[in-house]
């Protein structure tokens, strides 16, 4: 058996959000090029004598692009923070104890008195895991993630909770820099 401690850190939150933003970036980076070509294009018509609202439109097109990304990560920061405020019951003072053994793990979350939740599940509860070097991401889906500092062990081995998770999710459990 292998038992983690810790409490809930915002901090590691807001450092996942960035992360799964991370993958958006192409998205943002694409629109904005999209975006500021189309700009570009109706500034090349006007060249060719095409109304003065196409290059009204075409300069909109381009600030809109050069802007687009930034604003896109700006609301998504603020979206997070609302996000985490909103959930009051995980918060600094929340506790949380993860258990694993061979076949089954266990979640408590606990914040004083007032609230407690645990969850007990097989390992077919995880879509992947991924590790680091401080870390372990237990994730549920591509965006929802449990996060266990590595230095929180309590009981047992990081060496015997490789061999469970890779024992349990095979390829779902990636070791790798982060």
């Amino acid at each position: 058996m292998v038992k983690f401690e810790t409490k809930f850190n915002g901090n590691v939150s807001r450092e996942l959000s960035v992360r799964s933003m991370k993958k958006l970036w192409w998205v943002y980076a694409f629109f904005s090029a999209l975006f500021i070509f189309i700009g570009v294009l109706n500034l090349n018509s006007m060249i060719f004598g095409i109304a003065m609202i196409d290059m009204i439109f075409g300069i909109a097109m381009i600030v809109f692009g050069v802007l687009f990304a930034p604003l896109c990560i700006m609301l998504t920061r603020l979206l997070q923070k609302k996000v985490d405020k909103s959930m009051s019951v995980m918060s600094e003072e929340t506790y949380e104890i993860y258990t694993f053994d061979e076949n089954f793990f266990t979640i408590v979350q606990e914040k004083g008195e007032s609230y407690r939740s645990e969850t007990r599940a097989d390992y077919t509860y995880f879509n992947k895991v991924e590790e680091n070097d401080t870390h372990y991401f237990l994730y549920l889906s591509s965006m929802q993630c449990h996060v266990i500092p590595k230095n929180s062990i309590t009981e047992g081995t990081l060496e015997e909770f490789n061999k469970i998770l890779a024992e349990n999710l095979g390829l779902r459990f990636k070791r790798k820099k982060i």
